[in-house]
């Protein structure tokens, strides 16, 4: 949705559409997020922690991803604190906070009024400064940065809180968990943090809590245990058992046992037991889906 909202801004910013017409566009691309939200899911991440400051009454809620922390999605603030010294693996639209910022934001960062201190840091995506007040050393932008006036801060500032309102702090979808570029597995492994990771290869034992990872493989003579799993693309040509695994594109060549499977696109040609439920929104394979419980059940 923040591709949408920015373009709309600009869209306002060139006078090629009025304000009124930017509030219409934003309240329907709200209501197709709620539609979304109802199908995927989400979580709330929420402190109930206020920072002494001298305009402190401005900000009730913090959203913290301290330095070591990655957080996997989305994340949308309006009317809170931000701390990010931190990575987040997606876009972050912040609308009137204060942002304290010395992180990694792998797609764009905007600051839609408000406040934000930055010391350092990296933007892979478009940095986006609107009607908001900035200072210190500005992070290194891969893509383009945008600046803009005080003249939205009246205007179009506040339709944006208009569509927004009440929207708190947000985080879709994914989790916080310890941060690696890459991860492997190429001996018996128990690991005891959640693991947060861009490449995930397990090609010995893995027994774990929660995984989230852009690419996972299990090879031929991997065996994956973990609570929760969720994955750009998984590959499975190995076995993974675990409660619940959430993928945008699944190839199973291999054994999947969980209790619930939420997957975009499904390949191969192995086998997945689930106890539970499962939804797939597109098949493309010939893998044998067995619904119910059995005795192969060791991590579930």
């Amino acid at each position: 949705m923040f591709d949408d909202i920015k373009k709309i801004l600009e869209a306002v910013a060139n006078k090629e559409i009025t304000q009124e017409e930017a509030e219409m566009l934003i309240k329907a691309l709200k209501e197709r997020e709620k539609k979304e939200k109802k199908k995927k899911g989400f979580f709330k991440k929420k402190e109930e922690k206020k920072e002494e400051s001298s305009d402190n009454s401005d900000y009730g809620e913090t959203f913290i991803v301290n330095e070591n922390d990655i957080v996997s999605g989305d994340v949308v603030l309006s009317s809170s604190k931000a701390i990010i010294h931190g990575t987040v693996n997606g876009d972050v639209v912040l609308i009137k906070c204060d942002l304290d910022f010395s992180g990694e934001v792998m797609g764009d960062l905007a600051v839609l009024g408000g406040k934000a201190s930055f010391n350092g840091g990296k933007v892979h995506g478009d940095l986006v400064l609107m009607a908001s007040k900035y200072s210190g050393k500005l992070p290194v932008v891969s893509g383009d940065t945008v600046r803009m006036s005080k003249f939205l801060a009246s205007g179009i500032m506040n339709v944006v809180s208009l569509a927004m309102g009440g929207l708190g702090i947000k985080v879709f979808p994914g989790k916080k968990g310890k941060k690696h570029e890459s991860y492997n597995v190429s001996s018996p492994r128990n690991e005891k943090e959640d693991i947060s990771v861009e490449i995930m290869t397990v090609s010995s034992k893995f027994t774990g809590k929660d995984v989230s990872a852009e690419f996972l493989t299990v090879e031929n003579e991997g065996e994956m245990i973990a609570y929760n799993v969720s994955a750009d693309v998984a590959k499975i040509y190995g076995k993974l058992y675990c409660n619940k695994l959430e993928a945008d594109s699944l190839l199973v060549n291999g054994l999947v046992h969980l209790k619930t499977l939420v997957c975009d696109q499904l390949s191969g040609n192995g086998k997945i037991i689930v106890e539970d439920s499962y939804e797939i929104e597109e098949n493309f394979s010939d893998v044998q889906i067995i619904r119910g419980e059995t005795d192969d059940s060791r991590a579930l």
